[in-house]
Protein backbone atom coordinates (compact mmCIF):
# COMPACT_ATOMS: atom_id res chain seq x y z
CA UNK A 1 0.00 0.00 0.00
CA UNK A 2 1.33 3.45 -0.94
CA UNK A 3 2.08 5.52 2.16
CA UNK A 4 1.64 9.29 2.06
CA UNK A 5 2.32 12.18 4.43
CA UNK A 6 2.86 15.88 3.76
CA UNK A 7 4.15 15.94 0.14
CA UNK A 8 5.97 12.61 0.50
CA UNK A 9 4.96 9.25 -0.97
CA UNK A 10 6.45 5.80 -0.60
CA UNK A 11 5.47 2.94 -2.92
CA UNK A 12 6.74 -0.30 -1.27
CA UNK A 13 5.90 -2.48 -4.27
CA UNK A 14 8.34 -0.57 -6.48
CA UNK A 15 10.55 0.64 -3.60
CA UNK A 16 10.05 4.21 -4.81
CA UNK A 17 10.25 7.41 -2.77
CA UNK A 18 8.74 10.66 -4.04
CA UNK A 19 8.67 14.20 -2.68
CA UNK A 20 6.60 16.90 -4.39
CA UNK A 21 6.23 14.54 -7.34
CA UNK A 22 9.99 14.01 -7.78
CA UNK A 23 11.65 10.64 -7.28
CA UNK A 24 14.21 10.49 -4.46
CA UNK A 25 17.18 8.16 -4.43
CA UNK A 26 17.21 5.59 -1.63
CA UNK A 27 20.02 4.23 0.53
CA UNK A 28 20.83 1.03 -1.32
CA UNK A 29 20.71 2.64 -4.77
CA UNK A 30 23.02 5.40 -3.55
CA UNK A 31 25.53 2.92 -2.13
CA UNK A 32 25.33 0.84 -5.31
CA UNK A 33 25.97 3.91 -7.49
CA UNK A 34 29.10 4.63 -5.46
CA UNK A 35 30.25 0.99 -5.72
CA UNK A 36 30.14 0.69 -1.92
CA UNK A 37 28.05 -2.49 -2.23
CA UNK A 38 29.65 -5.72 -3.41
CA UNK A 39 27.06 -6.94 -5.91
CA UNK A 40 29.01 -10.05 -6.92
CA UNK A 41 26.43 -12.37 -5.41
CA UNK A 42 23.52 -9.93 -5.46
CA UNK A 43 21.45 -11.62 -8.14
CA UNK A 44 17.70 -11.88 -8.68
CA UNK A 45 17.39 -14.95 -6.43
CA UNK A 46 19.13 -13.12 -3.58
CA UNK A 47 16.87 -10.09 -3.97
CA UNK A 48 13.74 -12.27 -4.03
CA UNK A 49 14.90 -14.21 -0.98
CA UNK A 50 15.68 -11.01 0.89
CA UNK A 51 12.28 -9.53 0.06
CA UNK A 52 10.48 -12.71 1.17
CA UNK A 53 12.42 -12.84 4.44
CA UNK A 54 11.76 -9.19 5.20
CA UNK A 55 8.06 -9.58 4.51
CA UNK A 56 7.86 -12.65 6.75
CA UNK A 57 9.66 -11.03 9.67
CA UNK A 58 7.53 -7.90 9.30
CA UNK A 59 4.41 -10.05 9.62
CA UNK A 60 6.01 -11.89 12.55
CA UNK A 61 6.84 -8.64 14.35
CA UNK A 62 3.26 -7.45 13.83
CA UNK A 63 1.85 -10.78 15.03
CA UNK A 64 0.29 -11.63 11.65
CA UNK A 65 2.61 -14.36 10.32
CA UNK A 66 1.11 -17.70 9.29
CA UNK A 67 4.07 -19.97 10.00
CA UNK A 68 2.51 -22.77 7.95
CA UNK A 69 2.82 -20.59 4.86
CA UNK A 70 6.59 -20.08 5.11
CA UNK A 71 8.52 -21.44 2.15
CA UNK A 72 11.21 -23.96 3.06
CA UNK A 73 13.85 -21.83 1.33
CA UNK A 74 13.50 -19.03 3.91
CA UNK A 75 12.41 -21.03 6.96
CA UNK A 76 15.88 -20.95 8.54
CA UNK A 77 16.13 -17.17 8.16
CA UNK A 78 12.70 -16.67 9.74
CA UNK A 79 13.67 -19.00 12.59
CA UNK A 80 16.82 -16.91 13.16
CA UNK A 81 14.62 -13.83 13.52
CA UNK A 82 12.47 -15.63 16.09
CA UNK A 83 15.58 -16.70 18.03
CA UNK A 84 16.97 -13.16 17.96
CA UNK A 85 13.69 -11.69 19.20
CA UNK A 86 13.47 -14.17 22.08
CA UNK A 87 17.12 -14.11 23.17
CA UNK A 88 17.94 -10.43 22.70
CA UNK A 89 14.78 -8.92 24.14
CA UNK A 90 14.66 -6.42 21.25
CA UNK A 91 11.49 -4.31 21.48
CA UNK A 92 10.47 -2.69 18.17
CA UNK A 93 9.07 0.82 18.20
CA UNK A 94 8.76 1.20 14.42
CA UNK A 95 8.67 -1.53 11.76
CA UNK A 96 9.38 -0.81 8.08
CA UNK A 97 8.63 2.90 8.50
CA UNK A 98 9.60 4.96 5.41
CA UNK A 99 10.81 8.53 5.62
CA UNK A 100 13.13 11.00 3.93
CA UNK A 101 15.91 13.44 4.77
CA UNK A 102 14.67 17.00 4.15
CA UNK A 103 18.15 18.42 3.61
CA UNK A 104 19.93 15.72 1.62
CA UNK A 105 16.77 14.51 -0.15
CA UNK A 106 17.05 10.74 -0.04
CA UNK A 107 14.58 8.14 1.18
CA UNK A 108 15.07 5.32 3.67
CA UNK A 109 13.01 2.60 5.32
CA UNK A 110 14.84 1.11 8.30
CA UNK A 111 13.80 -2.47 8.99
CA UNK A 112 13.14 -1.61 12.60
CA UNK A 113 13.66 1.06 15.22
CA UNK A 114 13.52 -0.10 18.79
CA UNK A 115 15.12 -0.79 22.15
CA UNK A 116 17.91 -3.29 22.73
CA UNK A 117 19.28 -3.54 26.27
CA UNK A 118 17.58 -0.25 27.07
CA UNK A 119 19.20 1.59 24.15
CA UNK A 120 17.19 3.03 21.26
CA UNK A 121 18.59 2.35 17.82
CA UNK A 122 18.08 1.46 14.18
CA UNK A 123 18.28 -2.19 13.13
CA UNK A 124 18.69 -3.88 9.76
CA UNK A 125 18.07 -7.59 9.15
CA UNK A 126 20.14 -9.37 6.50
CA UNK A 127 19.46 -12.82 5.06
CA UNK A 128 23.07 -12.72 3.86
CA UNK A 129 26.16 -11.44 5.63
CA UNK A 130 26.20 -8.13 7.46
CA UNK A 131 28.77 -6.19 5.45
CA UNK A 132 30.74 -3.00 6.19
CA UNK A 133 28.39 -0.99 3.98
CA UNK A 134 25.51 -1.94 6.30
CA UNK A 135 26.97 0.59 8.72
CA UNK A 136 26.54 3.33 6.12
CA UNK A 137 23.00 2.19 5.36
CA UNK A 138 22.16 2.28 9.07
CA UNK A 139 23.73 5.72 9.50
CA UNK A 140 21.57 7.07 6.65
CA UNK A 141 18.47 5.49 8.18
CA UNK A 142 19.30 6.84 11.65
CA UNK A 143 19.61 10.36 10.27
CA UNK A 144 16.18 10.06 8.65
CA UNK A 145 14.69 8.83 11.93
CA UNK A 146 16.29 11.69 13.85
CA UNK A 147 14.50 14.22 11.64
CA UNK A 148 11.29 12.43 12.67
CA UNK A 149 9.35 13.43 9.56
CA UNK A 150 6.48 10.96 9.38
CA UNK A 151 7.07 9.52 12.85
CA UNK A 152 4.86 11.85 14.88
CA UNK A 153 3.32 8.97 16.85
CA UNK A 154 6.65 8.14 18.47
CA UNK A 155 8.28 11.58 18.29
CA UNK A 156 8.38 12.11 22.05
CA UNK A 157 9.94 8.70 22.69
CA UNK A 158 12.65 9.28 20.08
CA UNK A 159 13.40 12.77 21.37
CA UNK A 160 13.69 11.58 24.96
CA UNK A 161 15.94 8.64 24.04
CA UNK A 162 18.19 10.81 21.84
CA UNK A 163 18.47 13.39 24.61
CA UNK A 164 19.53 10.64 27.01
CA UNK A 165 21.87 8.82 24.62
CA UNK A 166 23.08 11.63 22.37
CA UNK A 167 22.67 9.46 19.26
CA UNK A 168 20.81 6.42 17.92
CA UNK A 169 22.54 3.06 18.12
CA UNK A 170 23.00 1.00 14.94
CA UNK A 171 22.72 -2.78 14.69
CA UNK A 172 22.94 -5.26 11.83
CA UNK A 173 21.54 -8.75 12.35
CA UNK A 174 22.48 -11.63 10.06
CA UNK A 175 19.61 -14.12 9.92
CA UNK A 176 21.59 -17.19 8.96
CA UNK A 177 20.02 -20.06 7.02
CA UNK A 178 20.87 -22.43 9.89
CA UNK A 179 18.46 -20.55 12.16
CA UNK A 180 21.08 -18.66 14.14
CA UNK A 181 21.24 -14.84 14.34
CA UNK A 182 24.50 -12.89 14.48
CA UNK A 183 24.47 -9.34 15.85
CA UNK A 184 26.89 -6.62 14.71
CA UNK A 185 27.02 -3.20 16.40
CA UNK A 186 28.29 -0.30 14.29
CA UNK A 187 30.02 2.40 16.33
CA UNK A 188 31.99 4.45 13.81
CA UNK A 189 30.55 7.96 13.96
CA UNK A 190 32.10 8.76 10.56
CA UNK A 191 29.71 6.42 8.73
CA UNK A 192 27.19 9.12 7.88
CA UNK A 193 29.96 11.29 6.44
CA UNK A 194 30.96 8.33 4.27
CA UNK A 195 27.35 7.87 3.20
CA UNK A 196 27.20 11.53 2.15
CA UNK A 197 30.29 10.96 0.02
CA UNK A 198 28.44 8.11 -1.68
CA UNK A 199 25.42 10.38 -2.13
CA UNK A 200 27.63 12.99 -3.79
CA UNK A 201 28.99 10.38 -6.21
CA UNK A 202 25.49 9.07 -6.91
CA UNK A 203 24.14 12.57 -7.61
CA UNK A 204 27.08 13.24 -9.92
CA UNK A 205 26.48 10.00 -11.85
CA UNK A 206 22.77 10.80 -12.12
CA UNK A 207 23.52 14.33 -13.35
CA UNK A 208 22.02 16.04 -10.31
Amino acid sequence: MIQTFNNFQYDPEHHRYMLDGKVLAHCTSILADANAVDSTYWDEDCRNRGSAVHKAIQYAAEGDLDYESIDESIAGHVKAHSVFTKTSGFKPLLIEAPGYHPRYLYGATPDSVGFLNGKLGVLEYKSGKVEKWTGLQLAAGAEVIEWMIGYEKVKDIIMEAKKRQGFLWRWGVELAADGRPHLTTFKDRNDFRRFLSCLDVSNWKQGK
